[in-house]
């Protein structure tokens, strides 16, 4: 067999994964699937994330009172339950308070 002769076998032949490489298994596709990053903080539980917006921020809707926010920061979030927000009711504005 010539060098040419194998240049054209690779060409014309179709590639064929092995059938056990076709599907991921079950762990690894979990691994895959989970996010990284940071877990997000309690303040999120009285937030609805809305966006993304620029570069993956997210942003964020009040659950009392709807006010939205494009770039969410939980400590403006903080701030809002505790300060801002009209409708928290006063133990969750207590909370955050005393952050």
């Amino acid at each position: 067999m010539s060098f040419e002769e194998d240049i054209w076998f690779e060409e014309t032949t179709p590639f064929t994964p092995a059938p056990e490489l076709e599907q991921p298994e079950p762990e690894l596709e979990e691994t895959l699937s989970k996010k990284s990053g940071r877990k997000k903080k309690a303040i999120w539980e009285h937030f609805e994330s809305i966006g993304p917006y620029k570069s993956g921020h997210t942003g964020a809707k009040c659950l009392y009172c709807l006010k939205t926010y494009k770039n969410a920061k939980p400590t403006d979030l903080e701030d809002h339950i505790a300060n801002q927000c009209p409708k928290v009711t006063a133990d969750i504005k207590t909370t955050y308070l005393r952050i």
